[in-house]
């Protein structure tokens, strides 16, 4: 009995970070929907080997300026984002690069944050706990009146699992209506 309710308290909670790397794709042109990992990426897309990456194998996921990429699961649900990899080709007028990220909460409201980087250079920021229960993530480059291309590679994010308090609620009302129906026959 002890071993059943330690799974219902702990066994749901575990989260697996999933790693998407933009790898499964040929995009080679702009395109609206890319899906990796059962999340999909929406926007004016393509994939590039060339840009400038820490790893030399890398293919990154880019998207036109003017326009919003827009990360959500595929199939719905929630997820934690916890970082990426993200760069911009710049043209010679800019310097530094403002990527803001958006998340929209799956009980309302959302959460934002600025994230700036040198032109060329390619940063990993982190999220903390309170990127997590997102229904989607839109990511708006600030500069995207000028001519050039924001690419992000290495995103990880987590399905976020159902938390044990409720399979453990749904087995208590369950084990109630037997014994209610247990009394009644």
């Amino acid at each position: 009995m002890r071993f059943l309710l330690a799974v219902l308290l702990f066994g749901s909670t575990v989260v697996h970070a999933t790693t998407i790397e933009f790898e499964s794709g040929t995009m080679s042109e702009f395109n609206e929907l890319y899906q990796e990992q059962g999340f999909a990426f929406s926007g004016s897309l393509a994939m590039s080997t060339g840009a400038p990456s820490p790893r030399t194998d890398a293919i990154a996921l880019l998207w036109q300026p003017g326009t919003v990429l827009t990360m959500e699961r595929v199939g719905g649900g929630a997820f934690a984002l916890n970082s990426f990899d993200y760069n911009a080709q710049l043209g010679p007028a800019v310097e530094t690069n403002l990527l803001t990220v958006t998340g929209y909460l799956a009980g309302g409201g959302q959460i934002q944050t600025v994230l700036s980087g040198l032109a060329g250079s390619w940063l990993t920021p982190t999220f903390d706990s309170s990127w997590s229960n997102l229904l989607r993530v839109e990511i708006v480059d600030d500069q995207n009146a000028q001519p050039y291309l924001t690419g992000i590679e290495q995103l990880q994010a987590s399905a976020v699992p159902i938390p044990a308090a409720v399979w453990l609620f749904g087995s208590a009302l369950a084990g109630l209506g037997w014994m209610r129906r247990k009394q009644t026959v």
